[in-house]
């Protein structure tokens, strides 16, 4: 990539540009682009603004004059410099500039040092991932986007600008791991609740198949010889057990690579129309204050959902099998 698109925006789905896309400058304001937006729009994203004082070239052409007049600071946190223009704020990682150097607080706050001190207060070291401040995700502010997230938004809004039309995919271990406990905190009540049926759907279509392991079971067996006992006699196992088992198998394993690959594409549609619901209502006082109540982490309804996810099926199982 070259350097005129680094931190720069394809123009057509507001994605961040990265240094494996395949880039696309128009020539006619030099403005990026992804090239299969260019090549699905046939023409500039900004193709309406050429000739104007508003085409790309001539409003980025001021902006750097604008930013060169400002005053030229070094960050304490990032060690970055740029012209500040009075702000209080690093561009780069967002910090504020009256904070102390983050080699002065290292091994502090919580382990591995990822996080610092500032004034007591414990927060990490790259609020927005290494994504501008004051960028904007499609019509987002980060600023906007992060206070949402709340918890890890230095892994979600770098997540969030690479997703695009075009890529939908990543990999969020948490998803993976812990489907519906992962959506009920991030406050996805409905998706959550799908995950939560289909996965009980699973747990319930194991409890023949355990229960023919289980009459195998010898005191002083190890879980191993168990089911190794239990596996030389699958000639037992009737039909219908085995379609269940089965039908755990495929549940429970193709649920959480479906949510793992797709829960951050998921999470950032989500995000954003809270957001942008937020942000478009007049009677909202206090936006920040709003937008982290609206979002953040709902860890009590999570572990709720966590234990009603190991017992439930036992309980219900009672009254199936």
């Amino acid at each position: 990539m070259s350097h005129e698109t680094e931190n720069k925006q394809c123009q057509i789905c507001k994605g961040y540009l990265f240094e494996d896309d395949d880039i696309v400058i128009c020539p006619e304001c030099g403005a990026p682009h992804h090239r299969d937006c260019w090549q699905t729009v046939g023409h500039c994203g900004l193709i309406d603004d050429h000739g104007t004082e508003r085409q790309y070239d001539k409003v980025k052409a001021e902006e750097q004059k604008a930013t060169a007049e400002g005053d030229e600071k070094v960050c304490p946190s990032c060690g970055k410099t740029a012209k500040t223009e009075g702000a209080e704020f690093c561009p780069y990682c967002g910090k504020p500039y009256s904070g102390e150097p983050q080699h002065q607080h290292q091994n502090q706050g919580f382990p591995g040092g990822r996080n610092v001190f500032v004034g007591g207060i414990p927060y990490a070291p790259n609020s927005y991932g290494g994504i501008p401040k004051n960028s904007k995700i499609e019509d987002l502010k980060v600023e906007h986007v992060a206070k949402f997230v709340g918890s890890n938004a230095h892994r979600y809004i770098p997540k969030f600008a690479t997703l695009n039309k075009h890529n939908k995919t990543s990999w969020n271990w948490a998803a993976f791991l812990f489907p519906s406990c992962w959506c009920f905190s991030r406050k996805m009540y409905l998706t959550g609740l799908m995950y939560f049926i289909i996965l009980l759907a699973a747990s319930l279509s194991a409890i023949p198949f355990t229960a023919f392991v289980e009459q195998f079971y010898v005191e002083g067996m190890t879980t191993t010889e168990v089911y190794t006992a239990a596996f030389e006699n699958i000639s037992k196992l009737d039909l219908w057990t085995g379609i269940l088992a089965g039908v755990n198998v495929v549940l429970s394993i193709g649920t959480r690579v479906i949510c793992g690959m797709t829960g951050d594409w998921v999470y950032r549609g989500f995000a954003f129309g809270k957001v942008r619901k937020i942000l478009a209502d007049p009677e909202v006082e206090d936006v920040d204050m709003t937008l982290m109540r609206s979002g953040s982490v709902n860890l009590f309804l999570m572990i709720i959902i966590f234990y009603a996810q190991q017992y439930l099926p036992s309980i219900i199982g009672e009254f199936i099998w």
